[in-house]
């Protein structure tokens, strides 16, 4: 996942739209194993909370935010010994965000469509001679 700071500053922002652009910008940078893990964890959080009020016999208790509280330790959590409770609630809101609008988080966005452009894929195709990550 994306780093906890990353989380902290994106909580930061005041605009909403602004906000949700960045966030989509910090999962576009995930590399594809961790955005594609991301994506079904979120698709199948979303679906568990869509059970959350089928009846007063049948439905659970798990909506999308007691999910956001309860999962967001597991993968989204400040390291060290001083790390700040307060933030936790900015943690699981971002948790939250995701799982609200996951299906938005894995669309290409309007200001990287260039990139998929044919130009610029064969400016890549073409410097395929880079040594290998060592």
């Amino acid at each position: 996942m994306c780093g906890y700071t990353d989380h902290v500053v994106f909580a930061a922002i005041n605009d909403p739209e602004e906000k949700l652009r960045c966030l989509h910008l910090i999962i576009c940078m995930l590399p594809k194993a961790n955005r594609d893990t991301m994506e079904v964890l979120f698709v199948f959080l979303k679906w568990v909370a869509s059970f959350s009020h089928v009846d007063e016999e049948t439905g659970s208790k798990m909506d999308i935010t007691n999910l956001a509280t309860v999962i967001c330790p597991s993968i989204l959590y400040a390291k060290g010994q001083n790390a700040m409770r307060d933030d936790s609630f900015v943690a699981i809101r971002a948790i939250q965000t995701l799982v609200e609008r996951q299906e938005e988080f894995y669309v290409v966005p309007k200001e990287l469509m260039f990139v998929l452009d044919d130009r610029v894929s064969s400016l890549f195709a073409q410097n395929m001679d880079l040594p290998p990550k060592e």
